[in-house]
C-alpha cells in the first residue's frame, strides 16, 4: 500500500453519500449508510489515498467541516497520516437560470445577456460570476469562441453591443443548456475579479481547520498570487499554495507563478478548453521540468483515469497517462470525478496504485551517492541505508524508520530529498505534522516509538513474503 508517488482522491456523494453534517451522520434511521460511508474512507485510506481533496465548487462550508472531521477520525483509527487539501472556485463565469425550452439548434443566433438577468432559452440566456461585478463584454471580440459546459456548446461571437452589454453569437453545434454552466473564454484575457466573498470565506476556513494545502483555481498571474498571501499575512497558519494551471496566461506566467508558490496543479480539464488541446502534453512536461527545476509540488490531475467514472476497468491510454506522470517523478496523482462520483472510488484508488507501484518498481535508479555533510544521521545508520539500497532482490523493500529524535521533521526532510529504489514509511506520534505532499512521505502513528515487524504485518496486512524490510530508528 506504500508508494513514492502521492495519491490525492476527490471526495464527493460516491465516497460520502448526501451526508452534510453530524445530526444527519449519527440519526439512528441512517446507521447503514453512514456504517458504509466509514467503510468506503477505510477502504480508501488503505488503498492508498494519502491526500483528500475537498472540492469546494460544489458544497457549503457545513458539508466540507463534516467530511474533513469524518475523514480524520477514521484516519486516527487506521493510524494511518492522511491529510487534506482545499480546491478554491475561483474566478468562474456560469450561466444563469435556464427554462425548460433550452434546445440551442446548430447556426441559430443565440443572445448572451452580460448585465441584465433574463430567464434562459433556446435563443438568449444571461451570465454571471461570484461577485456579480463581471461584465463579460469588455472580454469577448468578433469571432472570439464562447465554450459552455467544458466544451460541449461553442458559440462565436458575431456582434457586440456595448450600450445594452449585449453580445451577439452563432451557436457552431446544436446542444441543451442547462443552469448553472460553466464558461471558458479561449481566446481573451480574462478581467474577472479574482477573489469573490466565497473564496476569501474557504481560504479563511482553512486557515480555521489548518488545512496544509490550498489549491487556488485559474491562477494566471503574480498579482492573483499576492491577493491571496496578503489575505493570508496575519494568519496564524499558512497553507502551503498549489497554484492551478488552467488558462494561457498562466501558461505565459509559468515560471512566475512557479517561483511564488509551493507547487503546481495541472489541471488539464480547464486547460485543454482554454488552450489548443494538442498542445497539453507539451505544456505538462514544461510544467514538469519547471517544478523539478525549482523543488515545487507537481500535481497531475483532471481524466487520469476518468473511464472509471463509469466502468471498472481502465482503458489503455489512460494507464499510460498514469505511468508517464510516475514516470517524471511528479509528487502526485489525482482522482476527480472517478472518487466523487464514480461507480467504485476503491476499485479506482486501487487500480491508480498498482500502476503507480508498478511504474516505480520497474524504474529503479541504483545511483545515490551522500557528500560528507548530507544525511546527518549516524554513520552506521547511514551505511545500512545505502546497503539497502543496492541490495538486489526480487521483493519489495520497505525501510520503516522509527522517528525517535525531537527534531524529526528535519531528518524526514533529509531523507526524501534522495530518490531511494526502496518504499519508506516514518513511525511517528500523534502529536508530530509532517508534509505528505513529499514523495514516499508515508506515516504510521504508534504509541510504540520502536515499532518491530510483527507489529507492522499484523497492523496493516503486509505480504511479508512478498518484502524485504530494513527497520532503523533515529
Amino acid at each position: 500500500m506504500f508508494s513514492k508517488t502521492r495519491i490525492i482522491a476527490t471526495v464527493g456523494p460516491a465516497t460520502t453519500k448526501l451526508f452534510s453534517n453530524w445530526l444527519e451522520f449519527n440519526d439512528l434511521n441512517n446507521i447503514n449508510d453512514a456504517q458504509q460511508v466509514c467503510i468506503n474512507i477505510k477502504d480508501l485510506i488503505l488503498s492508498g489515498v494519502n491526500i483528500f481533496r475537498m472540492n469546494l465548487s460544489h458544497g457549503d462550508q457545513k458539508i466540507h467541516l463534516f467530511r474533513t472531521q469524518l475523514i480524520k477520525k477514521i484516519a486516527d483509527e487506521l493510524k494511518i497520516k492522511v491529510e487534506i487539501l482545499f480546491d478554491t472556485k475561483g474566478p468562474e463565469i456560469r450561466v444563469c437560470e435556464m427554462s425548460d425550452n433550452n434546445f440551442i439548434i446548430k447556426n441559430s443566433e443565440v443572445i448572451i445577456h452580460c448585465k441584465e438577468k433574463v430567464l434562459g432559452s433556446f435563443n438568449e440566456f444571461s451570465v454571471t460570476d461570484a461577485t456579480g461585478q463581471y461584465n463579460m463584454i469588455s472580454d469577448v471580440k468578433i469571432n472570439h469562441r464562447i465554450l459552455i459546459d467544458d466544451g460541449k456548446l461553442i458559440l462565436i461571437v458575431k456582434k457586440i453591443d456595448f450600450l445594452k452589454n449585449i453580445i451577439y453569437t452563432t451557436a457552431k453545434n446544436s446542444y441543451s443548456l442547462k443552469t448553472n454552466k460553466r464558461l471558458n473564454l479561449p481566446d481573451a484575457n480574462y478581467s474577472l475579479p479574482f477573489l469573490s466573498k466565497k473564496d476569501i470565506d474557504d481560504i479563511n476556513l482553512a486557515v480555521k481547520l489548518k488545512i496544509p494545502y490550498l489549491a487556488l483555481s485559474f491562477i494566471s498571474n503574480i498579482k492573483q498570487i499576492n491577493e491571496v498571501k496578503q489575505l493570508l499575512k496575519k494568519s496564524s497558519f499558512i497553507p502551503k499554495l498549489i497554484a492551478k494551471i488552467e488558462t494561457q496566461e498562466a501558461i505565459d506566467n509559468l515560471e512566475e507563478i512557479i517561483k511564488n508558490t509551493d507547487g503546481i496543479m495541472v489541471a488539464r480539464g480547464d486547460l485543454g478548453l482554454e488552450v489548443p488541446f494538442y498542445k497539453i502534453p507539451i505544456y505538462q512536461n514544461k510544467i514538469v521540468e519547471l517544478c523539478h527545476k525549482y523543488n515545487k509540488y507537481c500535481i497531475i490531475a483532471t481524466q487520469m483515469l476518468d473511464s472509471l467514472e463509469r466502468n471498472i476497468i481502465p482503458t489503455r491510454a489512460e494507464v499510460t497517462d498514469v505511468y508517464y506522470a510516475v514516470k517524471q517523478k511528479v509528487n502526485a496523482t489525482m482522482l476527480s470525478g472517478e472518487t466523487a462520483a464514480g461507480i467504485d472510488p476503491i476499485n479506482a484508488v486501487q487500480v491508480m496504485k498498482s500502476i503507480i507501484l508498478e511504474t516505480e518498481n520497474n524504474n529503479i535508479e541504483n545511483e545515490i551517492t551522500f557528500k560528507k555533510n548530507e544525511l546527518l544521521i549516524p554513520k552506521e545508520v547511514k551505511l545500512k541505508i545505502l546497503s539497502f539500497h543496492k541490495l538486489k532482490i526480487n521483493k519489495h523493500k520497505l525501510l520503516v524508520v522509527n522517528l525517535i529524535s525531537k527534531n524529526s521533521k528535519h531528518l524526514v526532510y533529509d531523507i526524501l530529498k534522495y530518490d531511494f529504489n526502496f518504499n519508506i514509511l516514518f513511525v511517528i506520534d500523534k502529536n508530530q505534522e509532517h508534509d505528505l505532499l513529499l514523495k514516499n512521505a508515508n506515516f504510521i502513528i504508534s504509541e510504540n516509538k520502536m515499532l518491530k515487524q510483527e507489529e507492522l504485518l499484523k497492523s496493516f496486512n503486509i505480504d511479508f513474503n512478498n518484502h524485504e524490510f530494513l527497520f532503523i530508528s533515529i
